[in-house]
């Protein structure tokens, strides 16, 4: 299971630099307690930075993400 984010310059998925929650419960709890809160990302894939909330983080099984 990965973190990730969706790019909100190209739309790329790919895996989200926090991959420190382990279990989809954890995901939860974090997502509650505003961990997941106002973190800037830069794209692997466009090089563009953005802002990233608990909202945008998802919690993918199996997905194909940019390394």
């Amino acid at each position: 299971m990965t973190l990730v984010v969706k790019c909100k310059s190209c739309s790329t998925v790919h895996k989200s630099h926090i991959q420190s929650v382990a279990t989809k419960n954890e995901f939860i709890k974090a997502k509650e307690k505003l961990e997941l809160f106002e973190n800037i990302w830069k794209c692997p894939k466009c090089g563009r930075m953005s802002m990233y909330s608990s909202f945008d983080y998802g919690w993918q099984e199996e997905i194909k993400v940019h390394n």
